[in-house]
């Protein structure tokens, strides 16, 4: 998947989320897409930026946790 798909799904998902529970529906959601994201870590970081420039607090969390979790694995 390329990023700017990527990018539209995560989105999708993430308007999609009710107020309960949103920090385990956003922790689905990443590692649901986390096998799309890119696989090399400077890549990964220039997404991660993308997520975060949305200005929206959904793409900022799954930004960061993927970035942990990119972290945990090196």
């Amino acid at each position: 998947m390329d990023t700017i798909r990527l990018m539209k799904s995560l989105k999708e998902e993430s308007s999609n989320i009710g107020t309960s529970q949103r920090s385990v529906v956003i922790s689905k959601i990443a590692n649901k897409y986390y096998k799309e994201a890119p696989k090399s870590d400077e890549e990964l970081l220039k997404f991660c930026e993308q997520l975060i420039a949305a200005n929206n607090m959904d793409l900022f969390s799954i930004a960061t946790l993927w970035i942990k979790k990119r972290n945990n694995y090196n």
